[in-house]
């Protein structure tokens, strides 16, 4: 596949994109979801998460793993948090492939998640053409 990059004032990377993840958690600690993976260079400027569905605990615990490892945390109150949004600022760069975001419960709590990645591809990163 041939790629290709713009002048850095092309509107490709003016645009502000999101990614959207619907995803339903099991009973399990350790398992990640609401997966983003990098195919081009971007920032990820903010991660919005609302829930749909409380677990089964008092509090709940999700980490934001940036390849694999601990980014930061976010605390959810489970009776008082169903259909309220909490935005996670990161400013995060994925630089290369494979560079990826994920969220991890920290406890076999369950629950359902919408997770809004909202992001935009750094000027100069390589496009490719199909």
């Amino acid at each position: 596949m041939a790629t290709r990059n713009f002048n850095y004032d092309h509107p490709h990377y003016l645009v502000v994109r999101q990614t959207s993840f619907d995803d339903m958690v099991g009973a399990a600690t350790a398992v990640e979801f609401a997966v983003f993976r990098s195919r081009l260079n971007i920032l990820v400027h903010t991660v919005d998460i609302i829930v749909r569905s409380a677990g089964t605990v008092a509090s709940e615990i999700l980490t934001l793993l940036f390849n694999g490892s601990v980014y930061t945390l976010k605390t959810f109150d489970s009776a008082n948090t169903v259909g309220r949004v909490a935005t996670l600022t990161i400013a995060r760069t994925l630089a290369s492939i494979g560079d990826k975001l994920a969220l991890m419960h920290s406890l076999s709590v369950g629950g359902s998640y919408q997770v809004i990645y909202t992001w935009q591809v750094l000027p100069m990163s390589d496009v490719t053409v199909l």
